[in-house]
């Protein structure tokens, strides 16, 4: 059921624009595709969050969505196989984990990444190949 509601959302950004939206429900979608490990469906989803995300205008700027675009990312191209993409995306997500600092002064907790334990071996375990 999320799926279907997800790429609803998915194809609003590509006829319209992610305006309105959180702007992630194509990583959320290629998220849970790996989570629901559904690897008939991984070359569409490394396709939507590189190719179809550049199309529909995917800009994040708060480092918690670009930290979660990294980590999807690395995931699903260590899954298909694709080492270097999956090492230089673990590789950011690990840096932004890493960020302390709020990108908003009056606002100290947005965007600060909350990384989980798991997440971060996972992100170590990948770059070590």
């Amino acid at each position: 059921m999320a799926e279907i509601e997800y790429k609803i959302v998915v194809d609003h950004y590509h006829i319209k624009s992610r305006s309105g939206t959180t702007g992630l429900a194509d990583i959320k979608l290629a998220d849970l595709i790996l989570m629901t490990e559904q690897q008939d469906k991984y070359a569409y989803s490394y396709k939507l969050i590189t190719d179809d995300f550049k199309l529909s205008k995917g800009d994040l700027g708060m480092n918690d969505s670009r930290y979660y675009y990294s980590l999807v990312r690395s995931r699903l191209a260590y899954r298909l196989g694709f080492d270097s993409d999956s090492k230089d995306f673990a590789k950011l997500a690990l840096d932004l984990s890493k960020v302390t600092e709020p990108q908003f002064p009056r606002h100290k907790s947005v965007g600060i990444v909350k990384a989980k334990n798991d997440d971060i071996r996972e992100l170590e375990m990948i770059i070590k190949g």
